[in-house]
Protein backbone atom coordinates (compact mmCIF):
# COMPACT_ATOMS: atom_id res chain seq x y z
CA UNK A 1 0.00 0.00 0.00
CA UNK A 2 3.01 2.32 -0.04
CA UNK A 3 2.02 3.08 -3.63
CA UNK A 4 -0.97 5.12 -2.46
CA UNK A 5 1.24 8.18 -2.19
CA UNK A 6 4.07 9.82 -4.04
CA UNK A 7 6.65 12.17 -2.57
CA UNK A 8 8.40 15.22 -3.94
CA UNK A 9 11.97 15.36 -2.70
CA UNK A 10 12.38 18.93 -3.92
CA UNK A 11 9.62 20.21 -1.66
CA UNK A 12 9.51 17.56 1.08
CA UNK A 13 5.82 16.83 0.49
CA UNK A 14 3.64 13.76 0.18
CA UNK A 15 0.18 13.80 -1.36
CA UNK A 16 -2.55 11.34 -0.42
CA UNK A 17 -5.18 10.81 -3.09
CA UNK A 18 -8.66 10.28 -1.68
CA UNK A 19 -9.71 8.87 -5.05
CA UNK A 20 -6.95 6.25 -4.92
CA UNK A 21 -7.76 5.40 -1.31
CA UNK A 22 -11.43 4.97 -2.14
CA UNK A 23 -10.48 2.66 -5.00
CA UNK A 24 -8.55 0.56 -2.47
CA UNK A 25 -11.71 0.14 -0.42
CA UNK A 26 -11.54 2.99 2.08
CA UNK A 27 -12.20 6.67 2.56
CA UNK A 28 -13.73 6.68 6.02
CA UNK A 29 -12.59 5.71 9.49
CA UNK A 30 -11.25 2.15 9.75
CA UNK A 31 -11.51 -0.29 12.63
CA UNK A 32 -7.97 0.60 13.70
CA UNK A 33 -8.75 4.32 13.98
CA UNK A 34 -8.55 5.92 17.39
CA UNK A 35 -9.74 9.16 18.96
CA UNK A 36 -7.10 11.69 19.85
CA UNK A 37 -5.05 10.71 22.87
CA UNK A 38 -4.00 13.51 25.17
CA UNK A 39 -4.88 17.19 24.91
CA UNK A 40 -5.86 19.40 22.00
CA UNK A 41 -5.47 23.19 22.05
CA UNK A 42 -4.58 26.27 20.04
CA UNK A 43 -1.11 27.77 19.64
CA UNK A 44 -1.42 31.46 20.58
CA UNK A 45 1.46 32.41 18.27
CA UNK A 46 0.37 30.72 15.05
CA UNK A 47 -3.33 30.17 15.64
CA UNK A 48 -2.94 26.48 14.73
CA UNK A 49 -4.65 23.57 16.44
CA UNK A 50 -2.24 21.30 18.29
CA UNK A 51 -2.44 17.83 19.83
CA UNK A 52 -0.20 16.50 22.61
CA UNK A 53 -0.42 12.75 23.33
CA UNK A 54 -0.89 11.25 26.76
CA UNK A 55 2.16 9.01 27.31
CA UNK A 56 3.95 7.32 30.14
CA UNK A 57 7.29 8.65 31.35
CA UNK A 58 10.14 7.72 29.02
CA UNK A 59 7.89 6.75 26.10
CA UNK A 60 8.53 8.40 22.69
CA UNK A 61 6.10 11.20 21.83
CA UNK A 62 4.69 12.77 18.68
CA UNK A 63 3.19 16.25 19.02
CA UNK A 64 0.86 17.31 16.19
CA UNK A 65 0.18 20.85 14.94
CA UNK A 66 -1.64 22.63 12.08
CA UNK A 67 -4.54 20.23 12.57
CA UNK A 68 -7.89 20.81 10.83
CA UNK A 69 -10.80 21.94 12.98
CA UNK A 70 -12.82 19.17 14.62
CA UNK A 71 -15.68 19.97 12.24
CA UNK A 72 -14.74 21.64 8.98
CA UNK A 73 -15.83 22.25 5.39
CA UNK A 74 -12.26 21.91 4.15
CA UNK A 75 -11.50 18.78 2.11
CA UNK A 76 -7.73 19.04 2.59
CA UNK A 77 -5.23 19.25 5.44
CA UNK A 78 -1.52 19.84 6.04
CA UNK A 79 -0.48 18.32 9.38
CA UNK A 80 2.90 18.79 11.05
CA UNK A 81 4.58 16.80 13.83
CA UNK A 82 7.49 16.86 16.24
CA UNK A 83 8.92 13.60 17.58
CA UNK A 84 11.04 12.99 20.66
CA UNK A 85 12.77 9.88 19.26
CA UNK A 86 12.73 7.12 16.64
CA UNK A 87 11.34 6.94 13.09
CA UNK A 88 7.84 8.32 12.59
CA UNK A 89 5.16 6.60 10.50
CA UNK A 90 1.67 7.88 9.77
CA UNK A 91 -1.47 6.84 7.98
CA UNK A 92 -4.85 8.21 6.94
CA UNK A 93 -7.88 6.25 8.12
CA UNK A 94 -7.38 2.45 7.88
CA UNK A 95 -4.55 2.28 5.38
CA UNK A 96 -1.02 1.01 5.76
CA UNK A 97 1.37 3.38 7.56
CA UNK A 98 4.06 5.16 5.54
CA UNK A 99 7.33 6.84 6.50
CA UNK A 100 5.77 10.13 7.49
CA UNK A 101 6.54 13.32 5.56
CA UNK A 102 6.45 16.63 7.40
CA UNK A 103 3.99 18.13 6.68
CA UNK A 104 1.61 15.28 5.89
CA UNK A 105 -0.39 16.90 3.06
CA UNK A 106 -3.82 15.43 2.34
CA UNK A 107 -6.20 16.48 -0.45
CA UNK A 108 -3.72 18.74 -2.24
CA UNK A 109 -5.70 18.96 -5.51
CA UNK A 110 -9.43 18.87 -6.34
CA UNK A 111 -9.03 15.23 -7.49
CA UNK A 112 -7.50 14.28 -4.13
CA UNK A 113 -10.03 15.95 -1.82
CA UNK A 114 -11.26 14.14 1.27
CA UNK A 115 -14.78 12.77 1.19
CA UNK A 116 -17.49 14.05 3.49
CA UNK A 117 -17.39 12.17 6.79
CA UNK A 118 -15.03 11.34 9.63
CA UNK A 119 -11.29 10.90 9.06
CA UNK A 120 -8.41 9.91 11.35
CA UNK A 121 -4.64 10.25 11.13
CA UNK A 122 -2.54 7.90 13.25
CA UNK A 123 1.13 8.47 14.09
CA UNK A 124 3.54 5.75 15.23
CA UNK A 125 7.13 5.82 16.48
CA UNK A 126 9.48 2.95 15.69
CA UNK A 127 12.44 2.82 18.06
CA UNK A 128 13.77 -0.42 16.60
CA UNK A 129 11.13 -3.00 17.48
CA UNK A 130 8.46 -2.10 14.91
CA UNK A 131 5.04 -0.50 15.41
CA UNK A 132 1.75 -1.69 16.84
CA UNK A 133 -1.16 -0.66 14.60
CA UNK A 134 -3.60 -0.99 17.49
CA UNK A 135 -1.67 1.48 19.64
CA UNK A 136 -0.71 4.67 17.77
CA UNK A 137 1.56 7.11 19.58
CA UNK A 138 -0.82 9.95 18.70
CA UNK A 139 -4.02 10.26 16.68
CA UNK A 140 -6.42 12.94 15.57
CA UNK A 141 -9.98 12.60 14.28
CA UNK A 142 -12.04 15.25 12.51
CA UNK A 143 -15.19 15.49 10.40
CA UNK A 144 -15.49 16.96 6.89
CA UNK A 145 -19.01 18.35 6.62
CA UNK A 146 -21.12 18.80 3.52
CA UNK A 147 -21.73 22.39 2.42
CA UNK A 148 -25.26 23.77 2.75
CA UNK A 149 -26.59 26.54 0.55
CA UNK A 150 -29.16 27.71 3.07
CA UNK A 151 -29.34 31.48 3.26
CA UNK A 152 -27.15 31.95 0.19
CA UNK A 153 -23.97 31.04 2.07
CA UNK A 154 -22.30 27.96 3.42
CA UNK A 155 -22.99 27.02 7.01
CA UNK A 156 -21.24 24.44 9.15
CA UNK A 157 -22.67 22.95 12.32
CA UNK A 158 -20.29 25.03 14.41
CA UNK A 159 -22.75 27.90 14.06
CA UNK A 160 -20.48 30.36 12.24
CA UNK A 161 -21.29 31.32 8.67
CA UNK A 162 -18.57 30.25 6.28
CA UNK A 163 -17.87 30.99 2.64
CA UNK A 164 -14.82 28.75 2.47
CA UNK A 165 -13.91 25.92 0.19
CA UNK A 166 -11.12 24.17 -1.64
CA UNK A 167 -9.27 26.11 -4.32
CA UNK A 168 -9.32 26.82 -7.23
CA UNK A 169 -12.83 28.08 -6.54
CA UNK A 170 -13.69 31.49 -5.14
CA UNK A 171 -16.33 31.51 -2.42
CA UNK A 172 -18.22 34.66 -1.60
CA UNK A 173 -21.67 36.03 -0.83
CA UNK A 174 -22.49 37.54 -4.21
CA UNK A 175 -22.81 35.97 -7.63
CA UNK A 176 -20.87 38.59 -9.57
CA UNK A 177 -17.24 39.34 -10.29
CA UNK A 178 -15.70 42.47 -11.72
CA UNK A 179 -12.72 41.96 -14.02
CA UNK A 180 -10.39 44.91 -14.38
CA UNK A 181 -8.04 44.31 -17.31
CA UNK A 182 -7.64 46.06 -20.70
CA UNK A 183 -8.78 44.45 -23.96
CA UNK A 184 -8.09 45.54 -27.54
CA UNK A 185 -11.29 47.59 -27.52
CA UNK A 186 -10.30 49.63 -24.45
CA UNK A 187 -8.66 53.04 -24.60
CA UNK A 188 -8.16 55.92 -22.21
CA UNK A 189 -9.94 55.25 -18.91
CA UNK A 190 -11.88 52.01 -19.33
CA UNK A 191 -14.67 50.48 -17.23
CA UNK A 192 -14.63 47.23 -15.27
CA UNK A 193 -15.98 44.16 -17.05
CA UNK A 194 -18.83 42.73 -15.00
CA UNK A 195 -19.27 38.99 -14.99
CA UNK A 196 -22.12 36.97 -13.53
CA UNK A 197 -22.34 33.21 -13.21
CA UNK A 198 -25.89 33.25 -11.84
CA UNK A 199 -24.82 31.42 -8.68
CA UNK A 200 -25.40 32.79 -5.21
CA UNK A 201 -22.69 31.14 -3.17
CA UNK A 202 -19.84 29.61 -5.15
CA UNK A 203 -18.08 30.33 -8.41
CA UNK A 204 -15.41 28.45 -10.30
CA UNK A 205 -12.41 30.42 -11.47
CA UNK A 206 -12.10 28.07 -14.43
CA UNK A 207 -15.30 29.52 -15.91
CA UNK A 208 -14.07 33.10 -15.97
CA UNK A 209 -13.45 34.70 -19.38
CA UNK A 210 -10.04 35.57 -20.81
CA UNK A 211 -9.19 39.21 -21.51
CA UNK A 212 -6.43 39.77 -24.09
CA UNK A 213 -4.73 42.81 -25.56
CA UNK A 214 -2.24 42.80 -28.44
CA UNK A 215 -2.41 39.01 -28.50
CA UNK A 216 -1.27 38.71 -24.85
CA UNK A 217 -3.49 37.41 -22.04
CA UNK A 218 -3.93 40.17 -19.50
CA UNK A 219 -6.37 38.18 -17.36
CA UNK A 220 -7.78 34.68 -17.51
CA UNK A 221 -7.71 31.01 -16.43
CA UNK A 222 -4.38 29.25 -16.96
CA UNK A 223 -2.44 26.15 -15.96
CA UNK A 224 1.06 26.27 -14.48
CA UNK A 225 2.97 23.79 -12.29
CA UNK A 226 0.05 21.42 -12.80
CA UNK A 227 -2.33 23.86 -11.05
CA UNK A 228 -5.45 25.57 -12.36
CA UNK A 229 -4.81 29.24 -11.66
CA UNK A 230 -5.36 32.76 -12.99
CA UNK A 231 -2.90 34.72 -15.12
CA UNK A 232 -2.49 38.47 -14.55
CA UNK A 233 -0.30 40.77 -16.66
CA UNK A 234 0.01 44.53 -17.14
CA UNK A 235 2.27 46.37 -19.58
CA UNK A 236 3.68 49.83 -19.93
CA UNK A 237 1.40 51.88 -22.16
CA UNK A 238 -1.78 49.98 -21.27
CA UNK A 239 -4.98 52.04 -20.95
CA UNK A 240 -5.50 53.26 -17.39
CA UNK A 241 -8.32 52.43 -15.01
CA UNK A 242 -8.61 54.91 -12.13
CA UNK A 243 -5.10 56.12 -12.87
CA UNK A 244 -3.29 52.77 -12.98
CA UNK A 245 -2.50 49.63 -14.97
CA UNK A 246 -4.70 46.79 -13.74
CA UNK A 247 -5.24 43.07 -14.06
CA UNK A 248 -7.47 42.31 -11.08
CA UNK A 249 -10.32 40.06 -10.11
CA UNK A 250 -12.72 41.86 -7.79
CA UNK A 251 -14.75 39.64 -5.45
CA UNK A 252 -17.71 41.98 -5.23
CA UNK A 253 -20.29 42.24 -2.48
CA UNK A 254 -18.50 40.45 0.36
CA UNK A 255 -20.08 42.93 2.79
CA UNK A 256 -17.41 42.65 5.46
CA UNK A 257 -18.68 44.17 8.71
CA UNK A 258 -16.79 45.96 11.48
CA UNK A 259 -15.99 43.98 14.62
CA UNK A 260 -16.24 40.57 12.91
CA UNK A 261 -13.34 38.14 12.37
CA UNK A 262 -12.55 37.09 8.79
CA UNK A 263 -9.85 34.84 7.37
CA UNK A 264 -8.45 35.08 3.85
CA UNK A 265 -5.75 33.10 2.07
CA UNK A 266 -4.27 33.16 -1.41
CA UNK A 267 -1.08 32.31 -3.29
CA UNK A 268 0.84 34.19 -5.99
CA UNK A 269 3.79 33.35 -8.22
CA UNK A 270 5.62 36.36 -9.64
CA UNK A 271 7.35 36.22 -13.03
CA UNK A 272 11.13 35.73 -13.01
CA UNK A 273 11.83 39.32 -14.11
CA UNK A 274 9.90 40.80 -11.19
CA UNK A 275 12.89 41.75 -9.02
CA UNK A 276 14.14 44.84 -7.19
CA UNK A 277 17.19 44.89 -9.49
CA UNK A 278 14.95 45.23 -12.55
CA UNK A 279 12.63 47.75 -10.91
CA UNK A 280 12.49 51.52 -10.77
CA UNK A 281 13.23 51.54 -7.03
CA UNK A 282 10.88 52.88 -4.39
CA UNK A 283 8.80 54.63 -7.04
CA UNK A 284 7.93 51.29 -8.64
CA UNK A 285 4.82 50.23 -6.69
CA UNK A 286 1.81 47.96 -7.23
CA UNK A 287 -0.52 45.84 -5.13
CA UNK A 288 -1.35 42.18 -5.69
CA UNK A 289 -4.08 41.96 -3.06
CA UNK A 290 -6.28 44.55 -1.37
CA UNK A 291 -9.49 44.78 0.60
CA UNK A 292 -11.30 47.66 -1.03
CA UNK A 293 -14.05 49.90 0.30
CA UNK A 294 -17.09 51.45 -1.31
CA UNK A 295 -16.63 55.21 -1.59
CA UNK A 296 -20.33 55.80 -0.96
CA UNK A 297 -19.98 54.52 2.58
CA UNK A 298 -16.78 56.20 3.69
CA UNK A 299 -14.89 59.46 3.47
CA UNK A 300 -11.92 57.58 1.99
CA UNK A 301 -11.35 58.15 -1.72
CA UNK A 302 -10.80 54.94 -3.69
CA UNK A 303 -9.27 53.55 -0.55
CA UNK A 304 -9.36 50.25 1.26
CA UNK A 305 -8.79 49.08 4.83
CA UNK A 306 -5.56 47.23 3.89
CA UNK A 307 -3.49 46.06 0.96
CA UNK A 308 -0.41 44.00 0.09
CA UNK A 309 1.89 45.80 -2.29
CA UNK A 310 5.23 45.21 -4.01
CA UNK A 311 7.86 47.93 -4.26
CA UNK A 312 11.42 48.02 -5.56
CA UNK A 313 13.13 47.78 -2.15
CA UNK A 314 15.52 44.83 -1.99
CA UNK A 315 14.76 42.47 0.89
CA UNK A 316 11.57 44.36 1.78
CA UNK A 317 9.75 44.21 -1.55
CA UNK A 318 6.46 43.19 0.07
CA UNK A 319 4.68 45.71 2.27
CA UNK A 320 1.35 45.17 4.03
CA UNK A 321 -0.29 48.49 4.79
CA UNK A 322 -3.55 49.65 6.31
CA UNK A 323 -5.40 52.90 5.74
CA UNK A 324 -6.15 54.94 8.82
CA UNK A 325 -8.15 58.14 9.34
CA UNK A 326 -7.92 60.68 6.51
CA UNK A 327 -6.77 57.96 4.10
CA UNK A 328 -3.32 57.87 5.71
CA UNK A 329 -1.37 54.67 4.87
CA UNK A 330 0.27 52.90 7.80
CA UNK A 331 3.07 50.37 7.16
CA UNK A 332 2.20 47.25 9.12
CA UNK A 333 4.45 44.45 7.81
CA UNK A 334 7.35 44.01 5.37
CA UNK A 335 8.81 40.83 3.87
CA UNK A 336 11.14 39.75 1.07
CA UNK A 337 9.77 38.66 -2.30
CA UNK A 338 10.92 35.63 -4.28
CA UNK A 339 10.13 35.46 -8.02
CA UNK A 340 9.30 32.21 -9.83
CA UNK A 341 8.19 30.71 -6.50
CA UNK A 342 4.75 30.25 -5.00
CA UNK A 343 4.22 32.58 -2.05
CA UNK A 344 1.26 31.86 0.22
CA UNK A 345 -0.43 34.38 2.50
CA UNK A 346 -2.90 33.87 5.35
CA UNK A 347 -4.68 36.95 6.70
CA UNK A 348 -6.75 37.37 9.85
CA UNK A 349 -8.74 40.58 9.50
CA UNK A 350 -11.15 42.27 11.89
CA UNK A 351 -12.09 45.69 10.59
CA UNK A 352 -12.96 48.53 12.91
CA UNK A 353 -12.80 52.27 13.37
CA UNK A 354 -12.99 52.41 17.17
CA UNK A 355 -10.98 50.59 19.83
CA UNK A 356 -14.15 48.87 21.09
CA UNK A 357 -14.37 47.03 17.75
CA UNK A 358 -10.86 45.60 18.39
CA UNK A 359 -9.50 46.01 14.86
CA UNK A 360 -6.98 43.29 14.05
CA UNK A 361 -4.65 42.52 11.17
CA UNK A 362 -2.41 39.44 11.28
CA UNK A 363 -0.44 38.11 8.31
CA UNK A 364 1.49 34.87 7.76
CA UNK A 365 3.72 34.19 4.74
CA UNK A 366 5.18 30.96 3.33
CA UNK A 367 7.68 30.97 0.45
CA UNK A 368 7.93 27.76 -1.57
CA UNK A 369 5.54 24.84 -1.92
CA UNK A 370 5.36 22.96 1.38
CA UNK A 371 7.40 25.54 3.30
CA UNK A 372 6.29 26.48 6.81
CA UNK A 373 4.48 29.74 7.48
CA UNK A 374 6.16 32.63 9.26
CA UNK A 375 4.05 35.16 11.11
CA UNK A 376 5.12 38.64 10.01
CA UNK A 377 5.94 41.16 12.72
CA UNK A 378 3.41 43.98 13.10
CA UNK A 379 5.22 47.32 13.11
CA UNK A 380 2.14 49.33 14.06
CA UNK A 381 -0.03 47.18 16.35
CA UNK A 382 -3.37 48.64 17.34
CA UNK A 383 -3.64 51.03 14.37
CA UNK A 384 -7.26 51.67 13.46
CA UNK A 385 -8.65 50.96 9.99
CA UNK A 386 -10.75 53.49 8.13
CA UNK A 387 -12.40 56.72 9.21
CA UNK A 388 -14.01 56.92 12.67
CA UNK A 389 -16.94 58.80 11.12
CA UNK A 390 -18.19 55.70 9.34
CA UNK A 391 -20.41 53.18 11.07
CA UNK A 392 -20.71 50.45 8.44
CA UNK A 393 -18.70 49.23 5.51
CA UNK A 394 -19.09 47.03 2.47
CA UNK A 395 -15.54 45.95 1.92
CA UNK A 396 -14.55 43.44 -0.71
CA UNK A 397 -11.31 41.82 -1.80
CA UNK A 398 -9.31 42.12 -5.01
CA UNK A 399 -6.52 39.82 -6.16
CA UNK A 400 -4.21 40.65 -9.05
CA UNK A 401 -2.04 43.55 -10.19
CA UNK A 402 -2.90 47.21 -9.62
CA UNK A 403 0.07 49.32 -10.66
CA UNK A 404 -0.63 52.88 -9.58
CA UNK A 405 2.78 54.03 -10.84
CA UNK A 406 2.23 53.25 -14.56
CA UNK A 407 5.29 55.23 -15.61
CA UNK A 408 7.71 53.25 -13.42
CA UNK A 409 8.59 49.80 -14.70
CA UNK A 410 12.39 49.91 -14.53
CA UNK A 411 14.26 47.82 -17.09
CA UNK A 412 11.18 45.71 -17.87
CA UNK A 413 7.99 46.80 -19.58
CA UNK A 414 5.59 44.40 -17.85
CA UNK A 415 4.52 42.88 -14.58
CA UNK A 416 3.04 39.38 -14.58
CA UNK A 417 1.96 36.82 -11.99
CA UNK A 418 -0.19 33.75 -11.41
CA UNK A 419 -2.71 33.66 -8.56
CA UNK A 420 -4.80 31.04 -6.80
CA UNK A 421 -8.40 31.47 -5.85
CA UNK A 422 -9.23 33.35 -2.67
CA UNK A 423 -10.13 31.50 0.53
CA UNK A 424 -12.58 33.68 2.47
CA UNK A 425 -14.36 32.67 5.65
CA UNK A 426 -15.85 34.11 8.82
CA UNK A 427 -14.86 32.73 12.21
CA UNK A 428 -12.71 33.29 15.28
CA UNK A 429 -9.84 30.90 14.51
CA UNK A 430 -9.72 29.44 11.00
CA UNK A 431 -5.95 29.38 10.52
CA UNK A 432 -5.86 25.64 9.85
CA UNK A 433 -8.66 25.83 7.28
CA UNK A 434 -6.92 28.68 5.49
CA UNK A 435 -3.62 26.78 5.44
CA UNK A 436 -5.29 23.62 4.20
CA UNK A 437 -6.98 25.52 1.36
CA UNK A 438 -3.54 26.44 0.02
CA UNK A 439 -1.98 22.99 0.42
CA UNK A 440 -0.03 22.19 -2.73
CA UNK A 441 0.80 25.79 -3.65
Amino acid sequence: MISIFHSSRAFGLAFISAAVLAACGGGGSGSDSAAVAGATGTDATTGTTTSTPATSAGSPTVALSSLPSARTLSTSASIRYESSAGSVYCRLDSYAPIACPNPFVIGATPAEQLSVGTHTVDYYVDTGSGIDLANPTNSYTWTVEAASTAGGGTTGTTGSTSTAGALPSAFKLGGDYAIEAPSDSDSGSYAAKAYSNALSFVSSLLGLPTVSRDGITRFGPATTDGKSVLRHEVRSGDPLRNGGNRSELSYDDMQIQHGVDYWMAFAVKLDSDWTAANSDGTGDQQSFMQVHQQTSETTLTNGGPFGIKWRGVAGKEIEVFSLGPNNTPVTRFTAPSTPSTWMRFIIHYRSGVTSSQSPTLEVWQAVGTGAAYTKLTDQAPGSLFGDPAQNTTRDWAKVGIYKWTPGSYGSTTKRGLYSSGLFFSQGTNLYDQAAAALAGY
